[in-house]
């Protein structure tokens, strides 16, 4: 178990697709623990291939929003608009942020719901074993974050939408972000769905 800093860059602003609940959702999704250390940059704690996975999934979604937000600016909507561009932005990743979260949330759901069917489907010593090695893992993570010695405090935050238009706009990119299984996963490794 190792703490890892997200290799994603933390640029001014496209570090919001984070608020609004993608980043727990991301974090439950890759069964990581994370944290900010300062006021940019990111930490993941976890198992080694799960800490890769999210690193990869920031990676993916904030390459995602500078694109989706480039073509947003050149559209007719974002230009009309009445609300200042900062307002506009904001909206649109707060909108961004949302869909992208909800669509790791459904992920989630569905891996528990296959795997809660595949336990089923299992002969019962092969069920107590599947459970056992989830809440082993679990409790090694546990015991390593406690190592590290970090306390960390939950910090309450509340997002606005000013811009209704541009905020769909982002749901709307958010339901676009390709997150496909990395490159070398395998031919086997099938597609995550698109929401």
């Amino acid at each position: 178990m190792r703490p890892a800093s997200s290799a994603a860059s933390p640029s001014p602003g496209r570090s919001a697709w984070r608020c609004a609940g993608s980043t727990q959702a991301l974090l439950r999704f890759t069964e990581c623990r994370g944290w900010t250390d300062g006021r940019a940059d990111f930490v993941l704690f976890g198992p080694e291939p799960d800490v890769q996975m999210a690193e990869y999934l920031l990676r993916v979604a904030e390459g995602a929003l500078a694109h989706e937000e480039g073509r947003y600016r050149a559209t007719p909507d974002y230009l009309r608009s009445k609300a200042t561009p900062q307002t506009r932005l904001r909206s649109f990743r707060y909108g961004f942020a949302d869909r992208l979260g909800k669509r790791l949330e459904a992920m989630i759901e569905a891996r528990a719901a296959a795997a809660e069917a595949r336990r089923e489907a299992a002969a019962p010593s092969r069920a107590k074993a599947s459970t056992a090695l989830v809440l082993a893992k679990e409790r090694k993570v546990e015991e390593g974050f406690r190592g590290l010695g970090v306390r960390l405090k939950t910090v309450y935050s509340t997002a606005t939408v000013r811009d209704r238009g541009a905020y769909g706009r982002g749901q709307a990119a958010g339901g676009r972000v390709g997150l496909e299984r990395p490159v070398g996963a395998g031919p086997s490794a099938g597609k995550l769905p698109r929401g």
